[in-house]
C-alpha cells in the first residue's frame, strides 16, 4: 500500500526531546527558531544549531528562572531573556527595578520593556541616565547612559529596536550602533536603504538626522522581495518602491516573504515564486505555521520544523506474519505513526507488531501518519498466514474388536509438511503435530471427528483447519472354531483359528464359574459357554460360544419329565445338569361365583382360572358352556339354588343358593316398573 504525501523536504528537524511546546519563527531576525515553553534553548536555525549538551537547568524548587549565564540563573525575575551566554532578567526590588546582566546590574527607578520571540529589550532609567540593554540569540549589547530621559516605550522590528523617552525624541538601535532622532519612532526593520520605521501613521526612512518621509499607511511589515521591503494591507501584498507601496500578488491569511511568497491561510499553504507564479499549494493543520526565510519555505508544527518544497514524498506499508502481525512502513519523509496510544518516530523506516491480535485472523491496523503539514489515516489489512498440516499416509484402522491401546479405532500418520508461523500451534484432536513426526493416536470412537485445528497460545484464538484426510482400513473379525468330543466321563474341548491370529485366552464358564481351558472338562454343569480372545493386528476380539444340550442330554431330560418331584442328574461326556421335576398342584378351576337377580332370570357368573367345560343345573333345568380364564355369564331361570359341574382334566362341583333378600328387592323393583307403566298408560289413554 502506497501513500503520497503532496510535498517533500530538504530539511527538518525534531526538537521533541528539547521539550517545550511549540517551535515559532524569531521576527526578529526571521531566522531563529525558538522553542516557546523552554527555559533556556541554543540558537537553532535552519542551518545549524548549537550545542548545550552540558547546560543544567535550575531545580523545581526555582519558580521563574531567567538564565543569565550558565552559572546564574535568576529564580524571581519578572521579565527577561536566557541564554547561557548573554542572558538579561529583569527583578523588582522594594523600591526600583533591577536589570541583571553578566557585565552587571542596572538598578532604576523606571523601567520599559519589548519582547518578541528570539529577542528582548529593557530600558532602566536611575534618575538621571537611561541604560538600554538589547539580547538576541546572536549577541547583546548594553548602552550605558543612552540618553538622559525617562524612557516611555521601547519596540522591536526586524534586526532593529526603538526607544521613546519622555521628551518624544527616540533612541535606534541597527547593526550594533546606537543613535538619536527627534521624533518618537516604532521600529519595523533594518533594511539596505536604512532603518526603516513608523511614527505615528508615516512610514519613513531615518539615519542620523536624515529623515526621509514615505507615506502614510498602516500596512503590515511581511519581510523582503528582490531585497525591497513588502507589507501586508489587507488582501493585497505590497512592495515599496519610489516612496510608495506597489501591488504585487493578492494573498490571504498570514502572509510572509523573502523572495518566495509564503501564504498561510491556516488550511492551506500557497508558494508564489518571483514571477508571480504559483509554485505550491497543500493542505495543512492549522497548527502548522510556514514562513518565508532565506532558506526556504519554513513550517513547523508543535516541536517539528522543515524546509517544504514542491514534490512528492511516498510511504510504503507493508502486513507481514512473521510471529505477529507486523506493519512495516518505509518513507522518504519524517513521520510520527500513531497506533493506538502508541507513538512511534519514522524517520526513514520503522515497524509496528501487534503481539496481542490473532495471527490465524486477518488484522487492521489503522495508523494515523503524522507528517510536517497534516495528518494522514491509513489503513492497512494484515492477511492471516498460510496454514497447513500434511499427514502422509494417514490411516484410520477400525474393526469390531477393541484395539490395544483401549479404543475402538486407531489413527496412523506422519507429518510430511507443516507450514504455520512460528508461534502458531497445530493439533490434531489433542496431539501436538511436529514436522517429521510419527503419529499414532487412540480414538475413543469407532467414527471419530479427526480435526486439526491451528491454535494461538498468545492471543487464545483458534481455528479449524478441517477434518483429516485418511484411509480407513477394517480389520475383519477373525474366524474361530471350537471342536466338542464327549467322552464317557469327560469331553476334548479344540479351539482352531484362521491363521495370523493369536489367541490371548480361553476360558470354560460352566453354570456361573469361570476357568482356564484346557484340553479336557469333566463335570462342567449346564449352562455352559466357551470364552475365546483373540489378537488380530493390535486389535482385541472375544468370542463366545454357548454349549447346548447334546443328544444324549435331552434324551434323558424327556424321559425324566413325566416324574414328579424327583431329583434328575443327566450326564454327557464332561458335561451334566440336574433339575428337580416339578409336581404340579391341584388349583381349584373358579376363583368365584356370582348370581345376578333379574324379573324372571338369575345370571351366573363364573370367574374361571382354567379351560374347561361347565353345567349348571337349576330348577330342573341344565345349560352347558365353555370355560376361558376370565369371566363367564350363563342365563338360568329363578331357582333357590343351584348345581355346578366342571370338567378341566379333573372334575369339580359347587352349590350356589340364592339369597331370598335379592329375590324381595328385585320383586320390588319389578312391581315399581309395573305400577310406572300403568300410570303412563292411564295418562295417556
Amino acid at each position: 500500500m502506497k501513500i503520497v504525501i503532496p510535498y517533500t523536504l530538504k530539511w527538518f528537524a525534531d526538537f521533541t526531546k528539547l521539550g517545550g511546546v511549540r517551535v515559532v519563527l524569531s521576527p526578529y531576525d526571521l531566522e531563529s527558531l525558538v522553542i516557546e515553553g523552554l527555559r533556556v534553548q541554543p540558537k537553532i536555525t535552519a542551518g545549524s544549531r548549537s550545542d548545550f549538551s552540558g547546560f543544567v537547568e535550575a531545580g523545581d524548587e526555582c519558580g521563574n528562572p531567567v538564565y543569565v549565564s550558565k552559572d546564574l540563573v535568576e529564580c524571581s525575575a519578572i521579565a527577561g531573556f536566557s541564554h547561557p551566554e548573554h542572558g538579561v532578567a529583569v527583578v523588582r526590588g522594594l523600591k526600583n527595578y533591577e536589570v541583571i546582566t553578566k557585565e552587571g546590574v542596572f538598578a532604576g527607578e523606571s523601567l520599559v520593556i519589548d519582547s518578541i520571540p528570539g529577542a528582548f529589550i529593557a530600558a532602566v532609567y536611575d534618575g538621571g541616565e537611561t541604560h538600554v540593554v538589547l539580547a538576541s540569540y546572536e549577541d547583546y549589547v548594553v548602552y550605558r547612559g543612552a540618553y538622559d530621559k525617562e524612557p516611555v516605550k521601547c519596540s522591536l522590528g526586524f534586526r532593529i529596536a526603538t526607544c521613546v523617552f519622555s521628551d518624544e525624541r527616540s533612541l535606534i538601535i541597527r547593526e550594533g550602533r546606537a543613535y538619536e532622532v527627534g521624533f518618537p519612532a516604532e521600529a519595523v526593520a533594518s533594511t539596505p536603504k536604512g532603518p526603516l520605521l513608523r511614527s505615528g501613521e508615516w512610514l519613513l526612512y531615518a539615519d542620523g538626522e536624515d529623515l526621509k518621509p514615505l507615506l502614510k499607511s498602516g500596512a503590515r511589515f511581511a519581510g523582503f522581495v528582490h531585497g525591497v521591503p513588502a507589507f501586508r494591507e489587507g488582501r493585497k501584498l505590497k512592495i515599496l518602491e519610489s516612496g510608495a507601496l506597489v501591488d504585487y500578488v493578492d494573498v490571504e491569511g498570514d502572509v510572509s516573504a523573502w523572495d518566495l511568497i509564503v501564504e498561510d491561510s491556516g488550511e492551506t499553504l500557497r508558494v508564489i515564486d518571483l514571477r508571480n507564479e504559483e509554485v505550491l499549494r497543500v493542505p495543512k493543520e492549522l497548527e502548522a505555521s510556514c514562513w518565508a526565510t532565506k532558506h526556504g519555505v519554513l513550517c513547523c508544527r508543535k516541536l517539528w520544523c522543515g524546509l517544504v518544497i514542491s514534490g512528492e514524498a511516498s510511504v510504503d506499508l507493508e502486513t507481514s506474519v512473521r510471529y505477529s502481525h507486523t506493519l512495516t512502513i518505509n518513507s522518504n519523509t519524517p513521520l510520527k505513526i500513531r497506533y493506538g496510544e502508541e507513538i512511534i518516530e519514522c524517520s526513514s523506516g520503522c515497524e509496528l507488531v501487534e503481539e496481542r491480535a490473532s495471527v490465524l485472523r486477518e488484522h487492521k491496523f489503522n495508523v494515523i501518519l503524522e507528517h510536517l503539514l497534516s495528518y494522514t489515516e491509513a489503513e492497512a489489512i494484515s492477511k492471516p498466514p498460510q496454514i497447513k498440516a500434511s499427514l502422509e499416509p494417514a490411516k484410520l484402522y477400525v474393526s469390531e474388536g477393541t484395539h490395544v491401546c483401549g479404543g475402538p479405532s486407531y489413527f496412523r500418520g506422519y507429518v510430511k509438511d507443516l507450514v504455520k508461523p512460528e508461534r502458531v500451534e497445530v493439533y490434531l484432536n489433542d496431539v501436538e503435530l511436529t514436522p517429521g513426526m510419527e503419529l499414532g493416536m487412540c480414538l475413543s470412537s469407532y467414527v471419530p471427528d479427526l480435526n486439526i485445528r491451528a491454535l494461538d497460545p498468545v492471543s487464545g484464538d483458534a481455528i479449524s483447519l478441517g477434518p483429516a484426510t485418511y484411509e480407513v482400513v477394517r480389520i475383519p473379525r477373525p474366524e474361530v472354531r471350537v471342536g466338542l468330543v464327549n467322552k464317557e466321563s469327560f469331553s476334548e474341548v479344540v479351539v482352531t483359528t484362521e491363521p495370523g491370529v493369536e489367541v490371548l485366552e480361553k476360558r470354560i464358564c460352566c453354570s456361573i464359574k469361570c476357568q482356564e481351558l484346557t484340553s479336557t472338562v469333566s463335570d462342567c454343569r449346564l449352562p455352559a459357554r466357551v470364552e475365546v480372545k483373540t489378537r488380530k493386528e493390535d486389535f482385541i476380539f472375544n468370542h463366545v460360544f454357548e454349549v447346548g444340550l447334546t443328544n444324549k442330554l435331552s434324551d434323558c431330560v424327556r424321559e425324566s419329565f413325566v416324574k414328579r418331584g424327583e431329583l434328575v442328574i443327566c450326564r454327557d461326556g464332561g458335561f451334566m445338569t440336574s433339575y428337580v421335576s416339578p409336581d404340579f398342584p391341584e388349583i381349584p378351576p373358579l376363583s368365584g361365583v356370582e348370581l345376578e337377580v333379574g324379573l324372571r332370570e338369575v345370571v351366573v357368573r363364573l370367574d374361571s382360572r382354567v379351560v374347561g367345560r361347565a353345567l349348571i343345573v337349576g330348577c330342573s333345568e341344565i345349560k352347558s358352556t365353555q370355560l376361558k380364564p376370565g369371566e363367564t355369564r350363563v342365563n338360568m331361570p329363578l331357582c333357590h339354588d343351584y348345581e355346578i359341574l366342571i370338567d378341566s382334566g379333573k372334575y369339580w362341583s359347587y352349590n350356589v343358593k340364592l339369597d331370598v333378600r335379592e329375590v324381595i328387592k328385585a320383586a320390588g323393583k319389578h312391581a315399581e316398573t309395573l305400577s310406572f307403566i300403568l300410570r303412563q298408560s292411564l295418562h295417556t289413554g
